[in-house]
């Protein structure tokens, strides 16, 4: 296990093989062998933690291509998904499962994975009607809910949970599967209602991998936006960070603020602008 201290940094110099670690070598030998300098590395995000949305698995991902092309290492986006599978491990997180595929991809896509090891993970990019992701991005509705709760917490819940081999988990597993596929058909169509239904649904399924993790003033919350949305779920493995639905109408986000700002009991709550990213990651070298 690596130093909490700047451990995302260490777990990508380690994965992306600028160092060996463990080495009977010193830091500087390796370096100095292999590349006759040191690196330099700054990386930034203002995202809290416990967001959900993902921020070790993508910002890993930045700097392992960031590392791999100062070292003049070929990759392609592929092998960086899978590179990412090894540094989340390294960092003991329990999570980095599928969040770079989101982060790293552009647009909507769907990922899969068959049962075994190794962890082979295949990206599909979802092909929508023309127009539909801009509409898509004036509907959305990203809400930061003030609780925080880390995944590795709330994934060992869930993998507790799947070992009881309780009927009702065994048959969510199968549930949230169906879901993925029916919100990849939603996509195809351009049905701004079926993805936020499949959202809630969502929302529904992690609790039933981790009953309790749903805080009440944001279930209370969910209920006073209701009659703006169409659907919404915890981003990430929930549980805390930030919220994310479909508004029914563009206009609704000026209403969520209004109840926000009109509610002392969510005064830690906010709205934030958010729009599809239809690029993924880029980087260039000067």
């Amino acid at each position: 296990m690596l130093h909490p201290a700047a451990a995302l940094l260490k777990a990508a110099v380690v994965c992306a093989r600028i160092v060996e670690f463990p080495s009977s070598q010193s830091l500087s030998d390796q370096l100095s062998s292999k590349f006759g300098c040191g690196f330099e590395i700054t990386c930034r995000s203002t995202l809290p933690q416990g967001s959900g949305l993902g921020t070790s698995s993508i910002l890993g991902g930045t700097i392992l291509a960031a590392l791999w092309k100062a070292a003049g290492e070929d990759h392609s986006r592929d092998s960086l998904i899978h590179a990412i599978l090894h540094l989340e491990q390294l960092l003991t997180t329990g999570g980095g499962w599928q969040d770079q595929c989101g982060g790293l991809y552009g647009g909507p896509k769907i990922s899969h994975t068959k049962k075994g090891l190794p962890v082979l993970i295949s990206t599909k990019q979802i092909q929508t009607p023309p127009g539909f992701v801009g509409d898509l991005s004036s509907h959305l509705l990203l809400v930061y809910t003030g609780t925080t709760r880390l995944a590795r917490n709330l994934l060992q819940d869930v993998v507790r949970n799947w070992h009881s081999r309780d009927r009702r988990v065994i048959k969510n597993m199968q549930d949230l599967v169906d879901n993925a596929h029916a919100a990849e058909e939603a996509f195809t169509r351009g049905d701004m209602a079926a993805i936020g239904t499949s959202l809630t649904k969502y929302q529904r399924q992690k609790l039933v991998m981790a009953p309790g993790s749903m805080p009440k003033i944001v279930s209370l919350f969910i209920d006073k936006i209701s009659q703006y949305i169409y659907g919404c779920c915890f981003a990430g493995a929930g549980g805390g960070g930030f919220l994310v639905g479909i508004l029914k109408e563009p206009s609704g986000k000026k209403r969520v603020k209004e109840l926000i700002n009109s509610s002392a009991e969510l005064n830690y709550f906010a709205v934030y602008d958010a729009a599809v990213d239809l690029l993924g990651i880029q980087y260039s070298a000067s």
